[in-house]
């Protein structure tokens, strides 16, 4: 029976509404969307069973596998061999590849995070600025991410629902293999052409960012660093203690009793109680913070004392976001102290404690050695380095069992054994647990359930677009102005990218099927160019910082204003979207 027609336009509003909220960033983006569906469901338009489908939807079951599969890796130090070969790439093309190489079987945010402290050590060996090598790296990996089926989530939710579409139409399902593999054809020689152009034109078209007050040209953070009795140094010179000549760290000034002495000479004594103001990176502000009888200024008695720098990104939709820093009890929270902020390169001035916390914000931490395995998957905060790093605490030697699993994981996936994808799944999750490559909290510690809340209700979502005939509408739409197959699929990639940047790549990827099969149908075309060319570049969210985790996280350490994403991203997402339209029905004729 044919929906009345106003539950389209109902569905419509609901979904734009959503798309306004995500967008203005006034909600994340499961809120957003479980409001979303369960307006539809209050209004009728779709119904309680085709509403839940997507808290069941084998896709999301299989994101969630396929993270603790990641967490075992990750627990077991499987992926510091990943870290070892960048290292030895050191920073330019050869370390893109293999991060890319590494994110289409791995969790790119994990790989990110472990590459970024050497990318930029190797980029300062050789006296290269960050922000010329930590941007093509986060693009290196969303490419690589798309060239499979588990490199991205979103590969997951569009080929489950691909799925879907073919039993709807009687059609047979295509081979775990084909499954697997089906999008690499495409996203491969586009990942290809991607890394290519950002190896010739990064030069020209990345700015060379460095903060005011960087040293020996790694952006460094501003520290004041309390002198307690205990302290070696109470008494001596400057000289005679040793501040004169750290490595990687300068003595900017002293404050003692309200009063400041900028730039301090060597014959300066300290005294109990001074506030040493140091410039410096995190590695040596860690070091600096091993000395007995030191602590940061803005740490209180009742800190930990289990000492460790860390430095984090508040990402994208973190309840951190718009709260000063004494709003979101931070300290309580995280049990970690702020001693510095830097915002789009720059040190952030002022009282820590009113600072008013936006996304993209890169924090210097004062807290414990757990620090690191408690938040690594938090979603309030992205750890972009730790000093020290304690990676595989809990599954010491277990690091060939975990890559092992994985390999089993691929096996199973990716060639003609014929296993269910979510049995696959499973038995290898299950698996990192039993060998002990994690643990059972660590595991569901990993599980992402914003993203998988999110994902679920785009799903329901999507169903109201296509049973309320919105989808049909869409699609009539879209056909008047782009009729020839070619064009449409121009279009598809182009609507694919703005939607992307509005909202998240899963929730665009599944807004945005339902219209684009019907599109392709009504233009009497086969659908699965347009599917695959959706899938690379939902994955395409070079625009912005906001666009993708991995942006974020290379935002501070680089140094990057707002709109260096666009300088090499636009391009960039012209030419994916241009290999995408040339190859997808070369590979898949129309």
């Amino acid at each position: 029976m044919q929906a009345p027609e106003w539950h389209a336009w109902a569905t419509g509003g609901v979904i734009v509404l959503a798309t306004v909220a995500m967008a203005a960033r006034r909600a994340p983006a499961d809120a957003a969307l479980l409001v979303a569906l369960t307006a539809l469901l209050a209004l009728g338009v779709i119904e309680p069973a085709s509403a839940a489908m997507g808290f069941a939807d084998p896709a999301v079951l299989l994101i969630g596998a396929l993270f603790v599969v990641a967490q075992g890796l990750r627990d077991a130090g499987a992926l510091r061999g990943c870290v070892r070969w960048i290292s030895n790439a050191g920073f330019g093309g050869a370390a893109q590849a293999l991060v890319a190489g590494a994110s289409a079987l791995l969790n790119n945010t994990a790989v990110v995070a472990l590459a970024i402290p050497v990318v930029r050590d190797a980029a300062r060996r050789h006296g290269v600025s960050a922000s010329r090598v930590l941007m093509p790296l986060s693009f290196a990996a969303m490419l690589g991410g798309a060239c499979t089926l588990i490199g991205t989530s979103t590969n997951v939710v569009v080929n489950e629902l691909w799925l879907e579409h073919l039993d709807a139409r009687g059609v047979d399902r295509p081979g775990a293999v084909w499954q697997f593999w089906w999008m690499a054809p495409v996203a491969a020689p586009a990942a290809l052409l991607g890394m290519g152009f950002m190896l010739l034109a990064s030069r020209w078209l990345l700015p060379e960012r460095r903060a005011p007050d960087e040293v020996e040209g790694e952006r460094s953070y501003a520290v004041a660093i309390e002198v307690n009795t205990d302290a070696d140094m109470v008494g001596r010179t400057i000289q005679d203690a040793g501040l004169r000549r750290i490595p990687g760290l300068f003595l900017s000034a002293i404050d003692r009793e309200g009063d400041r002495a900028v730039a301090p000479g060597p014959d300066e004594v300290v005294h109990a109680g001074d506030a040493l103001v140091f410039a410096g990176d995190v590695a040596a502000v860690a070091e600096l913070l091993r000395r007995p009888g030191l602590r940061p200024l803005e740490d209180k008695p009742n800190a930990t004392g289990r000492a460790a720098v860390v430095e984090v990104v508040v990402p994208e939709g973190s309840l951190l976001v718009g709260q000063t820093v004494r709003e979101s009890r931070f300290r309580t929270r995280f049990d970690a102290a702020i001693v510095a902020i830097h915002r789009g390169g720059e040190r952030v001035g002022g009282r820590l404690g009113d600072i008013r916390l936006r996304a993209g914000d890169t924090l210097l931490l004062w807290t414990h050695e757990g620090f690191h395995d408690a938040h690594r998957e938090s979603r309030r905060l992205l750890i972009v380095s730790s000093e020290p790093v304690r990676n595989g605490r809990g599954a010491p030697g277990r690091a060939w069992i975990a890559g092992g699993v994985l390999l089993l994981l691929v096996a199973l996936l990716g060639t003609p054994l014929g296993v269910p994808k979510l049995a696959a799944g499973f038995g290898c999750a299950a698996l990192m647990v039993l060998l002990r490559c994690t643990s059972v909290a660590s595991a569901r510690a990993a599980l992402p359930w914003d993203v998988l809340l999110a994902v679920a209700a785009a799903i329901g979502l999507g169903r109201a677009a296509e049973s309320s005939g919105l989808a049909d509408h869409l699609a009539d739409g879209i056909m008047s102005f782009a009729s020839h197959p070619h064009a449409l699929l121009a279009v598809v990639a182009l609507a694919t990218v703005v939607v992307t940047q509005l909202v998240t790549n899963q929730a665009a990827a599944v807004l945005l099927f339902p219209i684009v099969v019907h599109a392709a149908e009504a233009a009497g075309a086969r659908a699965e160019p347009f599917v695959v060319t959706l899938m690379v570049m939902a994955s395409a969210s070079f625009l912005t910082p906001t666009g993708y985790a991995t942006n974020l996280m290379v935002y501070g350490p680089g140094g990057y204003r707002f709109g260096d994403f666009a300088r090499l991203g636009a391009p960039l997402t012209l030419l994916v979207g241009v290999a995408c339209v040339v190859l997808a029905p070369i590979v898949y004729p129309f």
